[in-house]
């Protein structure tokens, strides 16, 4: 069933408190002002599982304007995330084989570093090709804490519900960081534009502190890439509207720890056509599989896999970042 949010229920989200889920004992008080774990407590866990994206729209859909259908694709990828506190190192893996081997992406609490490793080159070099080859790509930011890229749109999801729960418990005034954008922005990238978006939020006040439930908005305006300028919606969507909704679905205790173990974040967005209503774009379901309450030594910076093409946008306030070729990380 597609979920629609109507013209009526637009302006819902742009305000107030959402109530915790059902059978969220441990959650704090909604919204942006909760109580906090103590300052020095440290909060570290290991989480694997695996994600279930599903497409509601087609290209096709969206030409021709339709807005009733059911879910069209879906795919699955394997993860494991290590995290302490806000740093976090996250690792993705298809299961089934095509153009990419692995990826991963790690923040350290002020850096996010992101590696998008290809499968190994099958065969001779193409014709002309005298110099070895990258086996991978990589990126730098440092204006954002989660991965954009429309490859690793898998990763946002997983950051949501188990590396997210710090970050939140820091923010006082209701605006984060996007924690979704494909299907939602049109930029792919943040670093040249950063911006944050209004959400509420549920969050357990015991270990592992993670969100229980999250909404974010749509403030209305368009967010490009330079050197277009954002621009106000059409006039049914410029007052906002709910776009990302992040809920847990399931528990299970684990060492005595009641932990998340399934969750879904669906996204909506304007329907084709100027119709007035939203549409239920994407979901991805996420399902922990196995969870430990201590990691390994672990530096939130991936491992090259060899030589590199890395795009280091620390240093660009343009949609041009910095590249080099290397096997090691730039300091």
């Amino acid at each position: 069933m597609i979920a629609l949010i109507t013209a009526g229920m637009l302006l819902a989200a742009a305000g107030g408190h959402n109530a915790p889920a059902a059978g969220a004992e441990a959650a704090d008080a909604s919204g942006p002002i909760g109580s906090r774990r103590p300052e020095s407590a440290t909060v570290q866990f290991l989480a694997e599982g695996s994600v279930d994206y599903y497409n509601f729209l087609t290209a096709e859909d969206l030409k021709a304007g339709r807005s009733e259908f059911t879910r069209v694709a879906s795919n699955t990828v394997s993860f494991s995330v290590a995290v302490s506190n806000s740093c976090y190192l996250l690792r993705l893996v298809p299961t089934t084989e095509g153009a990419i081997q692995y990826q991963e992406a790690g923040f350290d609490g002020q850096t996010l570093y992101y590696v998008l490793q290809m499968p190994p080159l099958r065969g001779p070099k193409p014709p002309g090709v005298q110099n070895e080859l990258n086996v991978a790509n990589a990126w730098i930011f440092d204006q954002q804490r989660v991965v954009y890229s429309v490859f690793a749109h898998h990763m946002a999801p997983v950051w949501l519900m188990f590396a997210s729960g710090d970050y939140l418990r820091t923010v006082t005034n209701g605006l984060v960081e996007p924690p979704v954008t494909i299907g939602l922005f049109e930029n792919l990238d943040c670093f040249p534009r950063p911006f944050k978006i209004p959400a509420q939020w549920s969050l357990q006040q015991a270990f592992p502190f993670l969100p229980l439930r999250v909404t974010c908005q749509d403030d209305g305006e368009t967010k490009t890439e330079p050197p277009f300028q954002n621009v106000k919606r059409t006039p049914l969507f410029g007052a906002g509207f709910t776009n990302i909704v992040f809920q847990v679905t399931g528990t299970r205790k684990f060492d005595g720890a009641e932990v998340p173990c399934s969750g879904d974040v669906d996204t909506y967005g304007p329907c084709p056509g100027g119709k007035p209503k939203l549409l239920h774009y994407r979901r991805y379901h996420l399902a922990l599989t196995k969870w430990s309450s201590t990691i390994p030594p672990t530096t939130f910076r991936p491992k090259l896999p060899g030589l590199t093409t890395i795009s280091d946008a620390r240093h660009a306030r343009s949609e041009h970042p910095q590249t080099s070729l290397a096997r090691e990380w730039p300091e």
